[in-house]
């Protein structure tokens, strides 16, 4: 998948001889409404768990997660479930992971966002809701997003493990006069989401893990 001119465009190759099987096809074909105009920041995953294929980007007006769940594990005849969640603010630079309790996302709004799309029943074709929280905002940032993990391999954590979001913090930076001068750390946050009593999710942390000094001045602190 690639940012297009109108959007998201999805190729589908044989990895094994390079050949296109699919496409190019542009992402938002497969949606309705809001998601019927794609703007971009594509991502694609392979939900190893259900051997489905979960692909996403944002529409091109208001605020939208565009998301497309295969209904088999063929990505080019097994056809496609289609979401449009609404959210509240415009769901910049979103990135994905796949969690057995949902689909978990991060993204760069105006606190930083994390939600969690109903992966269950997006699995089933069935209408689905998401959940969505806020973590501060860490100084000196104007662009920030929490990466969610992504489960690898074929064994699922244990049943009710909460989802795990990261960030960097260069505390030079971000903690200025109260930085600690021989490291800096990865924030680690976890998810606990309750899709029963909705009231009951929380966002804990952070789990302050020390890593070598870094340096987050990159020509400027926000610069492309």
């Amino acid at each position: 998948m690639i940012n297009g001119s109108g959007g998201g465009i999805f190729t589908v190759y044989d990895k094994t001889t390079g050949a296109t099987i699919a496409g190019p096809t542009n992402l938002d074909t497969l949606g309705t409404g809001s998601c019927a105009t794609g703007l971009g920041d594509p991502v694609v995953l392979f939900d190893r768990l259900a051997q489905r294929w979960f692909l996403t980007e944002f529409a091109s007006l208001g605020n939208h997660l565009c998301a497309y769940v295969s209904k088999t594990a063929d990505p080019v005849s097994g056809g496609w479930w289609a979401y449009d969640f609404s959210v509240p603010d415009f769901p910049d630079y979103p990135k994905y992971a796949v969690w057995p309790d949902g689909y978990y996302v991060g993204t760069n709004e105006g606190s930083p966002a994390v939600y969690a799309l109903d992966r269950v029943r997006m699995l089933a074709g069935q209408a689905a809701t998401y959940q969505r929280l806020t973590v501060p905002a860490i100084a000196a940032f104007g662009f920030q997003m929490l990466q969610p993990a992504d489960l690898d391999g074929y064994a699922p954590p244990a049943d009710g493990e909460p989802a795990i979001f990261l960030r960097h913090r260069d505390d030079e930076v971000h903690n200025i006069g109260a930085n600690d001068p021989s490291k800096d750390f990865l924030e680690l946050w976890q998810m606990h989401v309750d899709w029963i009593t909705p009231a009951n999710t929380a966002v804990s942390g952070p789990t302050n893990v020390a890593i070598a000094e870094i340096d987050s001045d990159l020509c400027g602190l926000s610069s492309f």
